[in-house]
């Protein structure tokens, strides 16, 4: 908008320059029709001081004033060559001024030859002759015509004045307000800003409130954490090194078994044989044959069937009855100190299967 405004504005200067420009161009051709003519009443009352007085100073005048005469009516031929009309009439207007100066010199020639009479008389016939006529009707009708162009281009020029001050009021009003408006949006940016800077300086506040917040329930969650370790380490302690004590004890018994197991078998023994390599006869002939020899224990399963139970298998759960009271400790003291309770749990019975052979351990 103030891009077509300003633009606008250039053109109606300028035009108005121009309309200007041709309203002193019509003022200097009314300036020259009225020089022009100025000079044509120079040289003639120059001619009339001359005839009266004979003194050379109005002769002098006289020539100085012809001798301009001929330029003016070129000066207002080209002035006037814009306007064909005017043109013509500057044209028109040569022959009648030539007349008028051909009347004045003979004038003076006549006052040179001392024909004072005849130079009167010349004079007296010269301002009645068709030449001053003429040159008064034209130089009246450019000057009317002049005064008409003046008009008009002087109305033109204030025409284009009056637009161009009209779109430089509104173009100024357009300013104000965009000025204006720009104050009034740069203000709401500032406020704008302002507030967005608040915001940020509270967030930044907060955030650090936050982020203590959270460092300190960070750090008492890591310091529950190793009070929970240090907890976990020191409970688990014990217990693991009761499953170590454990383990040991298990090899250490492993030991001892195998060692009685291979000490009876390199034993000589008065054990009667038994009539089954083992505990685990399942034929029924078998059954019935371990069972008449000496020594022999029937036993049941789950299933309610007979087993001959022989020497051999009856020094197995014997020995496995010892390990198994070791091994009951051992649990015992083990989930006593994971617990931190005593643990009682159901005794093993141990079956002595022959008394004699409790008797010769001990002895």
């Amino acid at each position: 908008m103030l891009v077509a405004i300003s633009a606008t504005s250039v053109i109606l200067v300028d035009q108005a320059r121009e309309d200007n420009a041709w309203v002193v161009h019509t003022l200097e051709v009314e300036n020259q029709i009225s020089t022009l003519l100025l000079r044509i009443r120079t040289a003639e009352s120059a001619v009339r001081g001359y005839l009266l007085t004979g003194e050379q100073r109005f002769l002098t005048e006289h020539e100085a004033a012809v001798t301009g005469i001929l330029p003016d009516i070129d000066t207002l031929a080209r002035l006037a060559g814009d306007n064909s009309i005017q043109f013509e009439n500057s044209k028109r207007l040569r022959t009648p001024v030539q007349d008028r100066l051909d009347e004045f010199a003979a004038i003076v020639d006549l006052v040179k030859r001392n024909d004072i009479d005849g130079a009167t008389a010349l004079l007296r016939q010269a301002n009645s002759t068709d030449a001053v006529r003429q040159i008064s009707e034209i130089a009246g009708t450019m000057r009317t015509e002049e005064n008409r162009l003046f008009s008009l281009r002087t109305a033109a020029a204030e025409h284009t004045q009056r637009l161009a001050s009209i779109l430089t009021v509104a173009g100024s009003a357009l300013v104000i307000v965009l000025a204006g408006v720009s104050i009034f949006l740069l203000r709401r940016s500032a406020r704008a800003r302002d507030q967005a800077e608040m915001l940020l300086r509270d967030a930044n506040l907060n955030l650090e409130t936050t982020v203590e917040e959270r460092t300190a329930d960070l750090r008492e969650a890591n310091d529950e954490i190793q009070r929970f370790a240090y907890i976990v380490s020191h409970d688990l302690r014990s217990p693991l090194v009761n499953i170590m004590g454990f383990t040991s004890e298990l090899e250490e018994l492993r030991s001892e078994i195998f060692k009685r197991i291979a000490a009876l078998g390199r034993a000589p023994t008065s054990l009667p044989p038994p009539p089954i390599d083992g505990p685990d006869v399942t034929f029924k002939a078998a059954q019935e044959a371990a069972a008449a020899a000496p020594g022999v224990k029937m036993v049941a399963d789950r299933r309610g069937r007979p087993w001959a139970l022989g020497n051999q298998g009856r020094v197995h759960m014997l020995l496995a009855g010892h390990a198994m009271v070791k091994i009951e400790k051992i649990y015992g003291a083990i989930f006593e100190g994971i617990l931190g309770e005593k643990v009682t749990t159901k005794p093993v019975e141990v079956v002595t299967p022959f008394p004699w052979v409790r008797e010769r351990a001990g002895g």
